[in-house]
């Protein structure tokens, strides 16, 4: 008989649930439906992602995730509430950071701030997310996040 790992469990929902949500991130014509599984999944990979015994970089990440989707889906409010949490643990310097989590956090609290109608904060986040992804030094993870970056619903902001 076998023993279930629970935290092994927890990770591997958690990357499942992390995965699924960025699928339906980078879909252009997500459904009212496709938004709420989009949140639902991001909210499902945190909750895993505490629970899984890992280190803090993953809760932050599932914490810029969470900011994404709900700035995705047009919430402002949570997609703020979240954000202002993933600038709280990036300034914590958490063991595991890169470059690459440096771009992202900018970039959905610019995106959270364009769906709050926050105009100048979302363009200062905005250029902030630019300035960081040019600096990625892994030209690949560079190619993704610009392609990202590029990519979605920034509420008007240009």
């Amino acid at each position: 008989m076998s023993t279930l790992d629970l935290e092994k469990a927890h990770r591997w929902f958690a990357v499942e649930y992390n995965n699924r949500t960025w699928d339906l991130l980078g879909k252009e014509d997500r459904s009212e439906e496709e938004n709420e599984e989009m949140i639902h999944h991001a909210h499902a990979s945190l909750l895993h992602w505490q629970h899984s015994g890992g280190e803090q970089i993953n809760a932050l990440r599932a914490y810029y995730l969470l900011t994404n989707a709900y700035a995705a889906a047009g919430e402002g409010e949570p997609a703020m509430r979240y954000g202002a949490r993933s600038l709280a643990l990036l300034k914590e310097e958490p063991h595991g950071i890169t470059d690459w989590d440096n771009a992202f956090i900018y970039d959905a609290v610019g995106r959270a701030n364009a769906a709050a109608g926050n105009t100048a904060a979302a363009h200062e986040y905005k250029e902030q997310a630019r300035r960081a992804g040019e600096i990625i030094a892994n030209e690949e993870d560079r190619k993704i996040f610009n392609a990202t970056f590029q990519s979605g619903n920034w509420h008007g902001i240009e």
